[in-house]
């Protein structure tokens, strides 16, 4: 076994909570072919995947954090002594879903827990593992970096770590410690889901403002902004699927390609190339509404929220000043991240090149194949909505260069090795 993949759950979630609600980390694990790793009285059990439940979750028979000892899987005693004592006994915090919920108590016990498992895997039982795909949502996706940091002190860089983290939320000011923004130099691939309209100021992605990346020319990151509040892209809203099915399909398609085993296929998997662009042109056409659109209405709003955020803002990556750093065109651009370009770039070559390249002329409409309208009858509406799609007849026409946002259109963050659906 080269490659061992670790799941990370979010605050307040674990494996019991996510078959109710669907949530896609517990999918997925759910997915994988396999054996999980056990904690017994007589030790460690093989297998080639770890589930961590997330902080402040509670259900019992799981090895909650705060609750089992992260080395051993059994119960915490009473340890005395200093904390350090306490810490190398296992004895982080006591368990209290508050704690976890307020602070991310018990993220410490995974990280530790996942750092001893694959030590124990390799050198008690000659597992050879050569990868580490980690995969987690919210304070899950931070504790995905925190583990990467973990196993970099224990194994260097001969241990390679790849992570899709689902929006990574530190909370609090948590975000601007070291081990929860550093990508280590064993690091290859660094994969991030961003929600748009998450407004609570308490939880502020681990987004380019934040990530420190040790290594740029061997760690691979990619920021993917998604429309929705936090959990809107691993829980399929009541107002809307296409954020929660693209980002479910590309976080199993890229664990897949870096070696995760599953025999099965996540709920509602986006297929083909069309399948993906016409979800995107959904979110692109309602995005356009501004605040008319169903994502601006449901965004994070109330006193409630007000009050767990320490008041509400706009994300600093979802502004005009800086979105153009993650997605071509911008704010109010086409295009809702990098993965939604190279899906009509690589997929679609024939609409991208007459609408979002250079050298089309002034106001030259072009014929597009029969075809288009039945193909992708979404993306024509949303590229209608714009002006730059027409339709005469039974034909439609594209406005050429309608969509062209200066030479920085001629380059793209998805790397060409990652694939554009499952």
């Amino acid at each position: 076994m080269a490659v061992f993949t670790i799941f990370n759950h979010g605050t307040a979630f674990n494996r019991h909570k996510s078959d109710d609600s669907g949530e896609v980390v517990g999918q997925l694990s759910q997915l994988m072919d396999g054996e999980e790793v056990r904690f017994t009285g007589d030790g460690l059990v093989r297998g080639n995947y770890l589930i961590n439940e997330g902080p402040g979750s509670t259900a019992g028979g799981l090895d909650q954090p705060s609750v089992k000892n992260p080395f051993t899987g059994q119960d915490k005693g009473q340890k005395t002594g200093s904390k350090f004592a306490k810490g190398f006994y296992g004895e982080t915090s006591k368990h209290w879903a508050a704690t976890g919920l307020i602070s991310g108590a018990g993220w410490e016990d995974n990280t530790w827990r996942a750092a001893h498992t694959v030590q124990s895997l390799k050198f008690d039982h000659d597992v050879d593992i050569t990868t580490v795909n980690l995969t987690g949502w919210s304070r899950g996706g931070v504790t995905c970096i925190r583990i990467a940091n973990m196993l970099y002190e224990v194994f260097g860089d001969s241990i390679r770590v790849n992570i899709f983290a689902y929006d990574p939320v530190a909370g609090q000011d948590a975000g601007l410690q070291p081990i929860n923004r550093t990508l280590p130099s064993n690091v290859d691939n660094f994969v991030a889901i961003l929600a748009m309209h998450e407004r609570r100021k308490t939880f502020k992605p681990q987004d380019l403002s934040r990530v420190i990346v040790k290594e740029p020319t061997r760690t691979q990151v990619t920021f993917l902004p998604f429309p929705g509040t936090h959990g809107e892209q691993v829980m399929s809203s009541t107002h809307y699927q296409e954020p929660a099915q693209v980002a479910r399909s590309l976080g199993y398609a890229l664990l897949q390609q870096w070696g995760t085993p599953f025999d099965g296929m996540p709920r509602g998997p986006l297929l083909t190339n069309a399948a993906m662009l016409e979800a995107y042109s959904a979110m692109s056409q309602e995005l356009a509404k501004g605040h008319d659109s169903v994502y601006y209405k449901h965004e994070t709003s109330g006193i409630k929220a007000r009050l767990m955020g320490k008041g509400l803002g706009r994300r600093s990556f979802y502004t005009s000043k800086e979105m153009d750093k993650y997605v071509a065109g911008g704010k109010g651009g086409y295009f809702i991240n990098e993965h939604h370009r190279a899906v009509m770039m690589h997929g679609v070559s024939w609409l991208y090149r007459v609408i979002f390249n250079a050298g089309g002329g002034r106001n030259v409409w072009s014929a597009l194949p029969p075809h288009a309208g039945t193909l992708l009858p979404k993306t024509m509406a949303a590229l209608m909505a714009r002006g730059w799609v027409k339709e005469e007849g039974r034909a439609l026409y594209a406005l050429r260069s309608a969509g062209f946002h200066g030479r920085t259109q001629l380059r793209t963050n998805w790397h060409p090795r990652y694939p554009l659906h499952p």
